[in-house]
């Protein structure tokens, strides 16, 4: 489900913000935890760089993928969609994770980032609704 974030939402103007968005998404290039320190093994002799420093920036140091606070707090941020504003578990197709980017409402302009039944759509279905996968690559995709 990263990758699917990662694409469509984590825009600097859009999820990439630290406040004012229900869902907030930190991506290479994008937000960067602020106290995460990032240096690329391709570039070592460039030293590290802070996460706000990384903010935006692509290339070396910050390249490099997401650090563990930057998964968790991803995935607590995109997790707190699958429960209702009481925090009890909702029918994972009524989250807001699926009907805001498919309706194209009021906060995305019209845009439709994916249709009901897709392959995005399916896999952040599943995801809500607990299915995991049988092999798993936990690359910086």
């Amino acid at each position: 489900m990263e990758p699917i974030l990662d694409k469509f939402c984590a825009q600097l103007g859009c999820h990439g913000t630290e406040q004012g968005r229900a869902l907030r998404v930190y991506a290479r290039a994008r937000l960067r935890e602020a106290s995460g320190m990032f240096s690329s093994g391709t570039c070592a002799s460039m030293g590290t760089m802070t996460g706000t420093e990384c903010i935006g920036a692509n290339g070396c140091p910050c390249d490099g993928g997401h650090t563990p606070k930057e998964w968790q707090r991803n995935y607590d941020a995109a997790r707190g969609f699958a429960l209702d504003s009481n925090g009890n578990a909702q029918p994972a197709a009524q989250s807001e994770l699926l009907t805001e980017p498919t309706a194209g409402g009021l906060p995305h302009a019209g845009v439709k980032f994916f249709k009901v039944g897709d392959a995005n759509y399916t896999t952040i279905l599943n995801w809500l609704s607990g299915s995991t996968l049988t092999t798993c690559s936990v690359g910086n995709n």
